[in-house]
Formats: C-alpha cells, structure tokens, sequence
C-alpha cells in the first residue's frame, strides 16, 4: 500500500483545492464588499422600512404575519435597522477578504443572509406558477457560508492560518509549563485518600 504525506517543504504550499477555496473565499469576499457599498447608500438607509413594507404585498397570509411584525419592530428606528445591516455585511467583507475570524464570519454570515431571505425577500415569494423562478438571491449566501465553515476557509490564503498556527503554539507552550508545574510538586491528595480508609 503506498502511503502519500506531505514532505516538510510541500507543507509550506497550499494544493490545489486548498488554494481555490481560498480564492473562492476572497471572490465571495467581494462580493460581500459590493453589497456592503450598496447598503451604505442614501437610498438603501432611508427606503429601508419602505422596502419591508413593499415584500408584504401578494405573500400569503403566515408570511404577511410574519413581515408584519419585523415591519413593526423596523419602524422604530428603521436607520439603526439598515445601519446595522450595512456594518454587518462590512464586516463580513472584511473577513472574508482577508480570512480573518472566518469560521465565526460564516456563522454571522449563516444568520444574516438567512434574516434578509426571509425578511426583505420574503422567503423568495410570492410564489406563482409560471412567473416564479428562484428562491431569492440571499439563500445560496446562507448556503456558502456553512460551504465555507465546513472547509475552514480562513486557513488557505488567510489570516487565520497564521492565528492557527500561533494559538497552537501557545497552547503548547502552556501545556509544557504545567507538566513542569506538576512534576515539581508533588501529589499529597493521593497519599490523604490512603490514608482515610
């Protein structure tokens, strides 16, 4: 049986599939980036609570429910509402570009594409045979970014390889220290268990 590992010097190089995984993580990185300028238009920050109400109209009754009370708790103060959005996506950005807390990135990233999907797209809908053709455009973001979690994207091309391989370190050192610690003064629970039976 031939066994293949990684030599010393072929450790220090992504393969193939790492690097398009990375690359892919920086594209989707941009595309964050791009909607993240979007967000942070005029028209995006004072049309938000308009663009909740506009997903309401034709949806089904459940749904109609359900934008109804997000419309409510959006009209509060519906600039923090978009403000919050615009810095989220931001920050998203920013991590996937640069790989940086990309694990907890995909997770906020899960959440939020999953928030707009459901809120300002409407799940997709409505619905309507012949005229409907996909579920809405902030689904398959959701889906990239539990893609991106399960193949540790911030590890190829990213920040994260090196706080990877720091943490690492530390704890090893840290682990190192306390063996020393516990090997310097001795066990004295053992010998009292001994001696009370």
């Amino acid at each position: 049986m031939d066994i293949q590992t990684r030599t010393p010097q072929a450790s220090n190089f992504f393969s193939v599939r790492e690097r398009c995984i990375g690359l892919l993580r920086i594209a989707f990185g941009v595309a964050w980036a791009v909607a993240a300028c979007l967000k942070w238009q005029p028209a995006f920050i004072n049309g938000f609570a308009a663009t909740i109400k506009s997903a309401i109209d034709g949806q089904p009754h459940i749904v109609q429910v359900w934008l109804g009370f997000w419309l409510t708790m959006i009209t509060v103060n519906p600039t923090l509402f978009a403000i919050v959005e615009a810095s989220l996506e931001t920050l998203l950005a920013v991590c996937f570009l640069l790989g940086v807390f990309t694990n907890v990135a995909c997770i906020v990233g899960m959440i939020l594409a999953l928030g707009i999907w459901s809120i300002p797209e409407a799940f997709g809908g409505p619905y309507i045979a012949g005229q409907s053709t996909d579920i809405g455009t902030a689904f398959p973001y959701a889906i990239l970014c539990a893609l991106f979690l399960c193949a540790n994207a911030g590890r190829y091309y990213g920040i994260d390889h090196l706080l990877a391989a720091r943490l690492k370190r530390s704890s090893t050192n840290k682990e190192a220290h306390e063996t020393k610690v516990e090997e310097k003064v001795p066990s004295f629970v053992g010998e009292r268990r001994i001696h009370h039976r």
